[in-house]
């Protein structure tokens, strides 16, 4: 008996030291800040993103991907004035390099990268896509700016799902490379595992039909899913906020367009006012109630 749990521990030992030699890269604790600004006159809009690497992640963030899928029924915008990733890259080369993705997304053209060898592109995911090189990913504890966007799509509440470096190689050496017997797990299932998911603000397509009532009551979802994210820090100013979209539907409902847009523009100011107090509200939750309102506003 003795015998055989001793060859049990000699068995176990070098499983253990394998993976503390090599621990799979797990992102822990990221955080994406989005920040976005419209263009004055015009319909582009500018999404700006830095990237926060938690200090306990084991992984470097070598992709981040934001969705950029465009539902039924949603508004089609085009890509004029979008700058893509190759210089003299064309809405046709667009549409013909991209058939049926290009119908399936909300157009975006990638205005800047990081330093370094970054670069941004549409994915097969439906994703705007950053991707770096081993030697540039962004390690633990590490903060990365310059990964900006334009899109005439207005601001939505999107997922983002960020990726380490991962060496297949060094995590998953071919059995007939070692003399240890030990257990292996699904390639995918660690690649799925070791990364970040969360949500961020990027480009959506409002719907092609517009509802201005609709539209308000999508306002109100914005605001309260910003609270539910933390966007939303003075949980206090809630009932404000609340009190005014509701004034604007109750105007809406009633056919009183005019008075809607007083109140929908004094919902506005407010927003604007507690941005610049600070410590009130994120970047984010400032893009989604300030923008989507003013969308609102420009429709009746």
């Amino acid at each position: 008996m003795k015998k055989r749990l001793a060859a049990s521990i000699y068995l176990i030992l070098p499983i253990m030291l394998i993976a503390q030699q090599q621990p799979y890269p797990h992102l822990r604790n990221v955080q994406v800040q989005a920040r976005v600004e419209h263009e004055k006159g015009g319909q582009m809009f500018f999404y700006s993103y830095t990237v926060t690497n938690g200090k306990t992640s084991t992984g470097n963030i070598a992709r981040i991907e934001i969705d950029i899928s465009r539902g039924l029924n949603t508004l089609e915008t085009d890509t004029i004035g979008l700058q893509f990733e190759n210089d003299g890259y064309t809405e046709k080369n667009f549409r013909l390099d991209f058939p049926g993705l290009a119908e399936r997304i909300v157009p975006v053209g990638y205005l800047r990268t990081p330093p370094g060898m970054w670069s941004g592109g549409n994915t097969n995911a439906l994703t705007a896509s950053y991707d770096g090189v081993r030697e540039h990913a962004i390690v633990p504890g590490q903060t990365l700016s310059g990964f900006e966007l334009m899109s005439k799509g207005l601001p939505g509440i999107r997922r983002c799902i960020v990726s380490p470096y991962f060496d297949v190689i060094a995590l998953f050496p071919d059995p007939a490379d070692t003399t240890t017997t030990y257990y292996v797990p699904p390639v995918d299932s660690v690649r799925q595992a070791v990364k970040f998911r969360g949500w961020t603000v990027g480009p959506a397509a409002p719907p092609a039909s517009f509802n201005p009532i609709a539209w308000g009551d999508t306002i109100a979802s914005f605001k309260h899913q910003s609270a539910d994210l933390g966007w939303i820090i003075n949980k206090g100013i809630v009932n404000s906020l609340d009190q005014k979209l509701e004034n604007a539907r109750k105007q809406l409902v009633q056919g009183n367009n005019n008075a809607a847009k007083n109140t929908l523009e004094a919902f506005v100011n407010e927003v604007e006012a507690l941005n610049k107090k600070g410590k009130q509200l994120t970047s984010e939750a400032y893009a989604l109630l300030k923008f989507n309102a003013e969308y609102l506003i420009s429709k009746l």
